[in-house]
């Protein structure tokens, strides 16, 4: 309808995914709400969804329990409480490894699908009352990590990233613009790495 999603967000039933080979079906417990799904929501980026995506299933900073196993998949059990990584490349999605991928940048991959984000390969994400991972996404978490604190691992890392690409040290002065979570990852990120000015 123009370009713009019908109604924003709106309730719908879908069948419960079924995990393949080396894939994890989670049941959602707990999913933050990122900038880019109100984009998504309001818009601004549906120049960038391909039509087959839709409807959309969104939410890629999910944590859960584990409901079921994908065959070949080791070290997991159904019941587990993980927290989830939402990109997949091409290892992930059966292809043969692009240059990205071979080099360990498999972020840059240009293949990369996000779990929840409909651009690229659409997996149905943690808006959810399931969502799929690859196995290679799905970490276990210790019971004194709430679902709702395992959820920011996606906003977690990004920080983690960004700090070590600028390096502070010891003395540095830093300015973080905007306090919503990303920026308070990112004053925790940069106390731990010792900068005391921010």
């Amino acid at each position: 309808n123009g370009g713009v999603w019908p109604n924003g967000v709106t309730y719908g039933d879908f069948s419960t995914p079924e995990p393949p080979p080396g894939w994890v079906l989670v049941k959602t417990v707990a999913n933050g709400i990122c900038g880019s799904d109100l984009h998504y929501l309001q818009g601004y980026t549906r120049h960038l969804v391909r039509d087959e995506n839709l409807p959309a299933v969104l939410g890629h900073e999910a944590a859960g329990v584990i409901a079921r196993l994908g065959d070949g998949v080791e070290g997991l059990n159904v019941g587990d409480r993980v927290a989830l990584e939402p990109l997949h490349a091409c290892l992930e999605l059966g292809l043969r490894p692009c240059p990205m991928c071979q080099t360990g940048n498999y972020q840059l991959c240009p293949n990369l699908s996000i779990v929840g984000v409909p651009i690229g390969r659409m997996i149905p994400g943690g808006y959810g009352e399931y969502c799929l991972f690859h196995n290679t996404r799905v970490f276990k978490i210790p019971e004194h990590v709430s679902f709702e604190e395992a959820a920011l691992l996606d906003t977690l890392a990004c920080t983690v990233h960004a700090i070590n690409l600028a390096r502070p040290v010891p003395g540095d002065t830093v300015a973080v613009i905007g306090c919503g979570i990303i920026g308070i990852d990112t004053i925790q990120c940069l106390k731990s790495a010792g900068v005391k000015d921010i």
